[in-house]
């Protein structure tokens, strides 16, 4: 099988998506005028906290069902019944999250703003629901945001750390963090988040070239590094205690913990900050 130049194709479809949403843009310019969105943020504030949590973590039935309810629809079958029934309540909704989720905003009105500040309070959980939520972060990011929008994007960050979110969601989330560290806003989120990951594992299974670099300067035994970067087809049991990293150390399984998953969610939170802002915390503060 031939493959071709697959990131020449890449940039092929992108450049292809992007003229899609250039011809679309006066459509929906009009299907997000100001009374459309001012509805259906209605719709999702009625329902939220109709929403219950799903029997998993992909579990679309409760805001399904809280949707349907909060539009004054009565459902023609038990939503628990049928895994497929969301596509039979909630497609008008889906689809606005989807236009509002797209780049970029029309404008960055403040109707829009505060749709997607709802929707990322309320953690909605539909189908592509975890897309529209890393694009929703993105134009938050791009948006003139009022001091009352982003106190309320600080305890989102610090959600987004405990609980979890999905991969491309928590880069988004890191990268606004940094972002709004970077313009002066949340001068304690450092803070917080340094106690939050300290001790985390850190081995070769999640370095990027930043990271890399860091075990190279700890000037490391050859043995340590072995240990570090594991084996072929099995995950290192080794690694560094940040923010040292002078010794290696053996983990077992403790990596796949819960407190070692919330420990690497502020690690990488923190260290999106310090990239971008590297005095973010005090001079006599150990860094990694």
């Amino acid at each position: 099988m031939v493959f071709g130049d697959i990131s020449g194709q890449l940039r092929k479809w992108q450049a292809e998506a992007r003229k899609r949403r250039e011809a679309d843009a006066p459509a929906r310019a009009l299907r997000l005028v100001p009374e459309v969105v001012a509805h259906w943020t209605e719709v999702l504030n009625r329902a939220a906290p109709r929403a219950a949590p799903g029997k998993s973590p992909c579990d679309y039935a409760p805001w399904v069902k809280a949707l349907s309810e909060a539009q004054g629809r009565v459902a023609s079958r038990d939503v628990d019944e049928d895994r497929y029934a969301h596509w039979n309540y909630h497609n008008d909704f889906r689809r606005v999250m989807e236009d509002i989720a797209l780049p970029a905003w029309p404008e960055a009105r403040a109707d829009l703003i505060e749709f997607a500040l709802r929707f990322l309070e309320a953690d909605v959980m539909l189908f592509r629901s975890g897309y529209a939520k890393r694009h929703l972060i993105q134009r938050l990011k791009q948006a003139p945001l009022s001091d009352a929008g982003i106190a309320r994007i600080k305890p989102m960050l610090r959600r987004a750390v405990t609980k979890g979110a999905g991969l491309e969601e928590y880069r988004a989330w890191c990268k606004l963090a940094a972002h709004l560290v970077a313009e002066g806003h949340l001068p304690d989120l450092p803070g917080w988040l340094l106690p939050q990951a300290r001790g985390t594992y850190l081995n070769y299974g999640m370095a990027d070239g930043t990271l890399a670099r860091q075990f190279w300067k700890a000037d490391l035994s050859d043995s340590d590094m072995k240990r570090l970067v594991g084996g072929v087809f099995r995950p290192s049991r080794y690694a560094v205690v940040w923010p040292d990293f002078s010794q290696v150390v053996e983990i077992g399984g403790a990596y796949g913990s819960d407190e070692q998953r919330v420990k690497r969610n502020a690690w990488r939170m923190l260290d999106h900050v310090l990239r971008r802002v590297p005095d973010a915390l005090d001079a006599d503060t150990e860094k990694g």
